[in-house]
């Protein structure tokens, strides 16, 4: 199956690891630029999936990237998601005069920003599949206790750790683990995803626990952990 070809235009940062880990699966090739004239070349040479856009882009700003996109016959069907402050509402109004697909704001609400994905790509984005690993990983509220457990399952998006110390869905954590046999230490932000309380166990499957999404892996933490599945030889398990 061909990849969707996504690129990010980001001169100014907003795109922060989350977002660019979101898109760092084997379904997806994540493409870069940081000028709209870049965008233009990489739009005319590799026809994109989905752009997303700084309004602000240097040399060609990005409602007019958008609208040289939309008014070329051979890739106006190319969605085209425009990121903007939305502080004026003359900001809005460029980007609909560019006849972008969608809008979303600084700073970037990771949900949003997947809702968006989803919908303009056309596609149900499967849940990453979680590998069988245990060990020790390092959590807590950041700047709070950390606790020590163990994880049950592992994957480039997060994991499941084996808790009774359990904390409400949606928690911001922040996380520390060292992948065994390998001296890399793995430390980012991440959040509760779901939560499998004794009292209201949601796969029986489980212990009591937590899953964990990460939330800003850089990628060299995603090539490592996607190293050790596959030299481990590490058994799938959705």
């Amino acid at each position: 199956m061909a990849k969707k070809i996504i690129l990010l235009a980001d001169a100014t940062l907003f795109f922060i690891d989350s977002e660019k880990t979101f898109f760092l699966r084997d379904d997806f090739e994540l493409r870069t630029a940081y000028t709209g004239t870049e965008v233009l070349e990489i739009v005319a040479t590799s026809c994109p999936d989905i752009v997303f856009l700084d309004l602000n882009l240097p040399k060609t700003s990005g409602d007019e990237c958008c609208r040289r996109i939309k008014t070329d016959v051979n890739l106006k069907s190319i969605p085209v998601v425009i990121v903007t402050e939305g502080t004026r509402e003359e900001e809005f109004e460029r980007c609909r005069q560019a006849n972008c697909d969608d809008v979303i704001l600084k700073p970037i609400n990771l949900e949003k920003f997947i809702a968006i994905a989803k919908k303009n790509l056309n596609i149900q984005i499967r849940a990453l599949p979680r590998y069988v690993a245990r060990m020790r990983i390092h959590f807590g509220k950041d700047g709070g206790q950390l606790f020590s457990e163990y994880t049950l399952n592992l994957s480039t998006g997060g994991v499941f750790l084996e808790t009774m110390n359990l904390m409400a869905e949606g928690a911001p954590l922040a996380v520390e683990f060292v992948l065994p046999h390998r001296n890399i230490p793995i430390n980012c932000k991440a959040c509760v995803a779901w939560v499998n309380h004794p009292d209201m166990i949601r796969n029986p499957d489980l212990p009591a626990g937590m899953g964990i999404q990460f939330l800003d892996l850089n990628t060299k933490a995603v090539d490592a952990i996607r190293s050790y599945i596959h030299e481990e030889n590490l058994a799938p398990k959705w």
